[in-house]
Parts: C-alpha cells; structure tokens; sequence
C-alpha cells in the first residue's frame, strides 16, 4: 500500500495545479518543422509569430521528444513513440491515439495535412506533403478523419474538437525558408486566430523538434482564455498531449500519464478584495507571484524576483549565483527598469518597483519586529553569518506576517526613490544580503549605491498598484 500511495500522491499534485485549466470548444494545433527556439523567437524572417507569440504564451522551455520528426508527431498523437525512431514509412498502428479518445467521448477530432491528395491517402510522398509527419495516417480504421488542408472549414464553428494542422515540407520551415512558414502562418491561421478569442477557443503552434540534441522549440498558446505572458514551464509533446486529455476529460495514453498539465491559463488576478495574508496569485505564467498587503492598494512580490523569472522575460541571465529559484542578481537599478518596460509589454500591465514606503510597512507584516517579520534574524533572513557566501533559493526562510519572505536578507532590494534629492548621488536599496552583518539586515537598514551598479549583493521585488 506504501508504494500505491506514493505514485499517488504526485498525480493528486498535478492535477491539482491544472484545477483552473478551461475547457474550448475548439483546439487547433500547427505543428511546423525543424526549427530551433532560438531560431524562431526575436528573429525578424518570423514577425507573425513573434506578434503572436505577444499575444498568447509562449513557452521558452519546450522540448521536442525525440529526434528525427516522426517519433515526436506520434507522440503528440498517441502518448508513445511506438517504438519507432526514424522516418521510414509507412507504418501500420493500432492501439490508444488522441482521435480515438475524442470520438469514445462523444467529441471529433480532423488532421489537415497540406497537400495531401485525398482523404484517407496512404501513400508516402506526394509532392510536398510527407505522410511522416501526419501520425493519424498510421492507423487505417481513422482513414475518414485524415483530411487535406483544403478540407479546412472557412466557418470555424464546423471546426472538430481538436484539429492538427499539418503545412506541407514547402511552408512547415522544413525545406522553405522561416520568412515562407511565417507568411503561410499568417495568411491561414491568423482569422482562426482572431475568431479563437471570440468563441472559446484556442490556437497553439509548436514545432516538432529542432536540429540540435538540445531539442528546444517555441511553443505558443492564444486564446481568450490565455493571459498574454512568457511561461518556463518545462513542456513537452506529452505535457501538451496531457492538457488537452485533461481540459476534456479524456483519458491519459501512454507517456503523457506521468506529465505535468501546462499551466497556460492564469490563477485569479490579484484584486483589492484578496485580503487574507499570503494568499499570492499570478497575472501570467511567467510573472512573479504577487501578495497584496492588507488594507492597502497594493500589492508586493512574495518573494524577490527569480532568475528564471527574470530570465522568462529578458532572456539572459546575468546573476553571479546561478539557479533556478534563485533570485536575480547582478541587476542595476536601471536594468531594472527595463526588465519593467519589456514586462508590461507583455502583460499590459503596470509593474514597477515598490516606493520605500511601501516596502518598509509590508516588511514588518503587521507588527513591529527588529527584522521583517521576526526579531529571530535567523528565522527570516540569509545573512553572512548563515549564508555560506552565496544566495538561497527564494522562499526557504519563514515569511513574515503578511506572506512576504526574503524582506530581511538573501539579497538588497532596489527600490524606487533616490536617496536623496539628488538622483546622481544613489538610490535605494534595503533589506540585507547575505553577505550583510545580522544588524544590516535590519527591518530600518537602507543602503544607496547610483542606479548603474550591478552586484551579486543586488536584486529586486516587484510592487504593483490595484485597480
């Protein structure tokens, strides 16, 4: 019974994490060809799905499942590579798939493979299309839903439940230029795309692999049921398989069984109502989680501004002490200012950096301690003398009274002043460090260096003004 529990246990967690997950009407999946992450996002042959990828979420840690291309569109479509690890075809399948599911379930499912003579077409080849990376081809008894692109309703209501979309070798970026697949993108996906957010439903566009043994891909979720962001979820071709057998209440097959859900759809906003302490909520994937402190029209980061939460949204990562949960250092104040800018833009949001006011009472969490929250120095704060010279992953220490942890401690945290009336002479920084002497880590401590200055010391939390 012991090791029932513990399988258990893990998948009770999953789904408890997808328990917001909603439920389309319509899924279409695009799956292009090839092509690294780095290839794709930031690059200017690509503007339409650089555009689109603003207006959904885009996932910057996606991998690809496999290489070559056809053991990743069968894991997609059936939880399993099948054993197969090349290209060669034709293969004949039998067993669980994703149409299959949905048609058990009362629900439909199409592939639209681009230039694929007929419905039901078995051959290998013809012209540009390539029966490898059309996986429902490899079971006969799903003939009648293996359809060509030219079999796309232009009344998207029509659509099935789910669809992939399978462009050609000439427009996936498999042997066409990145400029040519964004161009195809946009000209038959984009009015799908627009239709999605007025009709419960979703688009997503992922690539099957790219060149490399690294295996990252760009994967983007829009929707009106999708909070423009930057997510670093790390997803798979199974934890996307899982989310759309978990928003329809399908049964898991295969490997997605044993995958996370993509949390794509946000937690409840923060609002002026949330008034219970410690109670954070995202506005996005890949922000950070935000507290609002009792009483107040604001509300603060639960924890100091993560590297990969910084890393989702610049894309680099400049701290000294790197790790995953750690928080972002290495950040001048005017660094800062853009990671703000760039933020904002993706969340249309109005982030920005907590006054000095503002920090000072939510350090004290309601009642007046010698540190944030404690007047244990050790209990709420990374200092020099139990730091082992370097930071800690946010959150280790115990929170104060109003959630927030990390006040007192791990790393300086810029704020907006300047410490004087005077801007050139520094800005304010305050909290401690780990570096920092248990009475510099004093809940009244403030330190100023000029807004240029990058150190291992330095780092940051977000503040944000409520509606």
């Amino acid at each position: 019974m012991r090791y029932i529990a513990l399988l258990i246990l893990p998948l009770l967690a999953v789904h408890a994490r997808a328990a917001s997950l909603p439920r389309p009407d319509h899924i279409v999946i695009v799956i292009e060809e090839n092509k690294a992450y780095s290839q794709i996002i930031d690059n200017p042959d690509a503007p339409y799905i650089n555009a689109l990828a603003k207006r959904g979420v885009l996932f910057t840690q996606s991998y690809g499942a496999a290489h070559p291309s056809q053991p990743n569109y069968l894991a997609l479509f059936s939880g399993s590579t099948q054993g197969i690890t090349n290209n060669a075809c034709p293969h004949e399948l039998s067993g669980a798939n994703l149409a299959d599911a949905l048609i058990d379930k009362g629900l439909s499912f199409i592939s639209y493979a681009e230039s694929m003579p007929h419905a039901g077409f078995e051959g290998c080849i013809a012209g540009a299309y390539y029966r490898k990376h059309n996986p429902i081809s490899n079971w006969k008894h799903l003939a009648a839903f293996n359809q060509p692109f030219s079999a796309f309703p232009q009344d998207y209501a029509q659509l099935p439940t789910v669809s992939f979309v399978i462009p050609d070798q000439r427009n996936d970026m498999h042997d066409g230029s990145i400029a040519q697949g964004d161009a195809w993108l946009a000209r038959n996906i984009e009015h799908y795309a627009q239709w999605a957010m007025t009709h419960n439903s979703l688009l997503i566009v992922t690539w099957d692999e790219d060149s490399s043994l690294d295996n990252r891909i760009a994967t983007i979720f829009v929707g009106p049921m999708v909070i423009p962001g930057i997510s670093a979820q790390r997803i798979n071709h199974y934890n996307l398989l899982h989310t759309i057998e978990y928003m329809l209440e399908l049964p898991h097959l295969g490997k997605s069984a044993m995958a996370e859900p993509i949390a794509f759809a946000p937690a409840r906003p923060a609002s002026a109502s949330n008034d219970q302490a410690g109670e954070g909520s995202r506005d996005c994937p890949a922000c950070p989680e935000m507290v609002v402190i009792p009483g107040k029209n604001y509300a603060l980061g639960k924890h100091e501004v993560t590297q990969t939460e910084w890393e989702s949204v610049m894309r680099n990562n400049p701290s000294n002490f790197k790790g995953e949960n750690l928080p972002v250092e290495m950040v001048s104040w005017n660094d800062i200012q853009v990671y703000l800018m760039r933020l904002n833009e993706i969340t249309r949001k109005n982030y920005r950096l907590p006054k000095e006011a503002e920090w000072q009472y939510a350090c004290y969490g309601g009642s007046r301690t010698r540190y944030c929250g404690n007047n244990n120095h050790n209990a709420v704060a990374w200092y020099k003398g139990n730091s082992g010279g370097q930071t800690h992953p946010v959150g280790q220490k115990q929170a104060n009274g109003y959630g927030l942890h990390d006040m007192s401690g791990n790393v300086w945290e810029w704020v907006e002043e300047c410490y004087s009336s005077n801007c050139a002479a520094g800005r304010v920084l305050r909290g401690g460090s780990w570096t920092s002497s248990s009475q510099n880590t004093h809940a009244a401590t403030r330190l100023k260096d000029v807004a240029t200055t990058r150190s291992s010391n330095y780092g940051f939390r977000l503040a944000i003004t409520l509606p």
